[in-house]
């Protein structure tokens, strides 16, 4: 790896100890460290770590967003700083590289975070006292990571600017060669990798992330598939036609231009109200749902966070943390087999099981998949265990009525 080109910059990160990038390297010669250097085993790509055990109770979520008015990838896992990060605008949510310990364990190193006065961020796997202009977390930021492999943690990866800022951490090797080659052809410069043995190397290790269990509420994307849904190579098929049932509602999809989320109702006062809004533009009707309760339905509930953001359940037995529930608001019935001229929808989810995207259209679906992997580097969430092409529910065909006022232009 090449030394630090700016002599100012490498002596304001030697004396605030070293960054991820030169951890490898400082660390083997140091002869007073304890952790050993970062360089990881030469066959991790497969991000499987060692032999397989229960992992340490109490981790948690280490979350990767990009704010997108410094330019930068940061990271938190307190669930108080990601709430507050959720609410501004030029934060954006990208993935959970994995769950951490907010705790000193056997094996672990600490990972610290450090601000500059122009409010960017460096990372640092030592830190011993603060330096001028450099602004040490250490309250915000209580991290520790593992530094081998084994009992089924997973490898991260990565690289960062050229002056040690924005930070690129991920578990999947071929996202971390992907967007420094994005740089490259964008912006004509090779990012530095975070270990002096390059990007195949991992920095250090996490536990694969595992969703907690909340016996108060069953998420969409947990919820059981429909028992007959129709062949994925025929998305949009229709059961056999009958006669639908009477006072069916339209179920429409809006999005929420500042939260960046699709929401969905089917209440007229409510859409009437959404309509007003700037921040929400309506998009489609998915279909025509029951707002009671009809034999072959179940309801689907919708929860909203403190952020604004919601969630949509198949079961809602009472409020889970930090979650209200709109029943009445909402109150949505669709259908779990497909039959008398029902159809089928299909669905993906952001990675914490907000902006739920329905469509009847499997294609529609699979497109939005691939434009957020391409745009965000995200892989969204299959809300059916098979994948997006089983579908989540039906619905019947939407039908204007017969009496309906034609919109004033």
């Amino acid at each position: 790896m090449q030394p630090w080109k700016s002599s100012m910059l490498g002596a304001c990160l030697f004396t605030l100890s070293f960054t991820l990038s030169n951890a490898g390297q400082l660390r083997a010669n140091d002869p007073a460290a304890k952790q050993p250097a970062l360089n990881g085993p030469t066959n991790s790509k497969s991000g499987i770590g060692e032999q397989k055990t229960a992992k340490p109770a109490n981790v948690q979520a280490l979350y990767r967003f990009y704010d997108h008015e410094l330019n930068e990838h940061l990271y938190s896992s307190k669930q108080e700083e990601v709430a507050d990060w959720r609410l501004k605008k030029h934060l954006r949510e990208h993935v959970i590289i994995g769950d951490i310990s907010p705790v000193a364990l056997p094996g672990t190193v600490r990972l610290w975070r450090g601000s500059r006065e122009d409010g960017k961020h460096y990372f640092y796997f030592k830190a011993a006292g603060k330096v001028p202009n450099v602004k040490v977390e250490d309250n915000k930021f209580e991290v520790w990571v593992w530094t081998k492999a084994g009992d089924g943690r997973i490898p991260v990866y990565g690289h960062t600017w050229t002056d040690d800022t924005d930070v690129f951490l991920e578990v999947d090797l071929k996202n971390v060669s992907k967007f420094r080659a994005d740089s490259q052809d964008a912006l004509g410069v090779s990012r530095l990798s975070l270990s002096d043995k390059g990007d195949e190397t991992p920095v250090f290790y996490v536990y694969p992330h595992a969703a907690a269990k909340d016996p108060k509420v069953v998420p969409l994307a947990n919820a059981q598939a429909p028992k007959e849904p129709p062949k994925k190579s025929e998305p949009g098929t229709v059961g056999k036609k009958s006669a639908r049932p009477d006072n069916l509602q339209p179920f429409i999809r809006f999005y929420n231009d500042e939260l960046n989320e699709h929401i969905y109702s089917l209440k007229p006062e409510e859409l009437e109200e959404w309509r007003k809004k700037k921040t929400f533009r309506e998009q489609i009707i998915i279909g025509d749902a029951s707002p009671v309760e009809l034999p072959g339905t179940l309801r689907l509930w919708r929860a909203v966070r403190d952020d604004g953001k919601h969630y949509f359940y198949f079961k809602s037995s009472g409020k889970g943390p930090k979650l209200k529930v709109e029943d009445l608001k909402f109150q949505v019935w669709v259908w779990t087999e497909p039959g008398d001229g029902r159809i089928p929808i299909y669905g993906n989810t952001w990675i914490d099981e907000t902006d739920i995207f329905l469509d009847d259209d499997f294609n529609n679906v699979d497109k939005f998949r691939t434009d957020s992997l391409t745009a965000l580097g995200v892989n969204r969430l299959s809300l059916a265990e098979d994948g997006d092409g089983t579908p989540i529910f039906y619905v019947y065909p939407h039908v204007v009525p017969k009496d309906a006022k034609p919109k004033a232009k």
